[in-house]
């Protein structure tokens, strides 16, 4: 198996107000690092995702903590499972915020 090479992913201080809501687009975004190029564990392990169904992954943190988040970009919304196993809480259905 074909195993992707390791990346480093920056992370940045923020000054401005981070406000926990699920939501990506205050000022303190712009702040943060973006990582862009992920890599499928599915359909096939280590290939490039594709413009269209890819993933934006942000990174920053400030004096009260670390925030991450990101924006789940889907062409096919019949492909987005909307179940989960047994015992565990379903993820919303929006495709962007915190994690």
């Amino acid at each position: 198996m074909h195993r992707p090479a390791l990346k480093t992913f920056l992370h940045e201080k923020t000054s401005q107000k981070v406000t926990i809501d699920g939501k990506i687009d205050e000022l303190a975004w712009k702040d943060a690092a973006r990582f862009d190029e992920m890599v499928e564990f599915r359909p096939v392990m280590g290939r490039k995702e594709e413009f269209g169904n890819h993933t934006e992954a942000y990174l920053m943190y400030d004096d009260e903590g670390i925030y991450f988040g990101g924006i789940c970009h889907e062409r096919n919304v019949d492909s987005v499972s909307r179940s989960s196993p047994a015992g565990m809480v379903s993820a919303p259905t929006t495709t962007s915020g915190l994690f």
